[in-house]
């Protein structure tokens, strides 16, 4: 068909108004776009994504960061912007609007510390503790008169050169019963006087009081002398008595060379009589003849419990040990282990039903 005939049969279609009027130019057909395809719905309207911010930093760090950055660029290949972004906002250069801080938790307080249990009755009783409230014995009437000595002695006048609640026991000789008596006054006075008593153990011998009271890994008065940071309290045990009170002896160390150790053992010491000050202070110190430990501390105690056993240590020998503590202005001497030859003796008429 010519182009001719086309035009005319188009114009007989537009008068016998069989074709529809197309759409004038720029306008669409509902469902078509401009080329006569299938239109899609339109998308709904997004916000633009947040910009990064902006955060200035001083220029000697905005050097530095510069400078870090260019080995990585160099090093790494090619990088995309937004690992480059990444790096700069790590280095506080470029950075996105971050999330609300949490707080992190707060970690709990450390645990108080343990109170240590007291030294039970059965304990002292296994040490050597014979004097008690429940029952009477030669023994234990012995000790009472003892005490009433040594009290009486520590509540002179003082002289002002001694403290006047530091009592001292020892011996001449090791073996002789001065640990055996020091507990027994320290429990005597505990049960049957007003006055409260700490017993320090100074002694570190093989078989200390401390370890006859269970105690013996306990820290005690010679961890406060190696540590001037360690509180005296903290080393003091309670027992079953409420007014007794008792300071294992502690690790000892240097006993090779104890010239070191004196002073800070005598300051120790003065350091206990003015804590405890309204307590009657027992220690139990080592034979005069073993170690220099008496001798040196017979200055600074009011008094001191001489122990003597019977029938072994000789004359000599005690004269010696109270030549090494004479400085001390009150000495009693304690005779132990004596053996009775006669009835007419203290405690012989078994008047309670149960003296020997």
């Amino acid at each position: 068909m010519t182009p001719a005939d086309h035009l005319i049969e188009r114009a007989a279609a537009l008068l016998q108004g069989s074709v529809r009027q197309a759409p004038p130019p720029g306008s669409l057909t509902p469902g078509l776009d401009q080329d006569g395809a299938a239109s899609r719905p339109p998308l709904p309207a997004r916000d633009p994504p947040p910009l990064p911010v902006f955060v200035p930093l001083p220029p000697a760090q905005a050097a530095q960061v510069q400078a870090e950055a260019a080995p990585l660029q160099a090093n790494a290949g090619p990088v995309h912007v937004g690992q480059i972004h990444a790096r700069q906002a790590h280095a506080g250069v470029l950075t996105e609007a971050a999330p609300p801080r949490t707080h992190s938790p707060v970690p709990d307080p450390a645990p108080a510390l343990l109170i240590a249990e007291p030294i039970g009755t059965a304990a002292l009783q296994a040490a050597g503790l014979v004097v008690s409230r429940s029952g009477r014995t030669r023994i234990s009437e012995e000790y009472r008169i003892v005490l009433g000595r040594v009290l009486r002695a520590l509540r002179e006048e003082p002289d002002g050169h001694t403290a006047p609640n530091l009592l001292m026991v020892t011996s001449a000789k090791p073996g002789e019963g001065k640990s055996f008596t020091s507990l027994n006054l320290a429990g005597s006075v505990a049960q049957h006087t007003a006055d409260k008593v700490l017993l320090v153990d100074l002694d570190a011998k093989l078989q200390p009081l401390t370890a006859l009271l269970g105690v013996a890994g306990d820290r005690g008065f010679y961890d406060v002398v190696a540590d001037a940071a360690l509180d005296l309290r903290s080393v003091v045990r309670n027992t079953a008595f409420p007014n007794l009170k008792f300071m294992p002896v502690g690790h000892r160390s240097g006993d090779a060379d104890m010239g070191g150790e004196m002073r800070p053992i005598s300051t120790v010491i003065n350091r206990i009589a003015s804590l405890y000050s309204d307590h009657v202070v027992i220690l139990d110190a080592p034979p005069c003849l073993s170690t220099s430990d008496p001798s040196t501390l017979a200055p600074i105690v009011s008094q001191i419990v001489m122990v003597i056993e019977a029938e072994r240590t000789q004359r000599s020998e005690v004269e010696a040990a109270l030549d090494l503590v004479r400085v001390c202005p009150t000495i009693t001497m304690l005779l132990n282990k004596v053996q009775l030859t006669t009835n007419h003796t203290f405690g012989a008429y078994d008047y309670y039903g149960n003296y020997s």
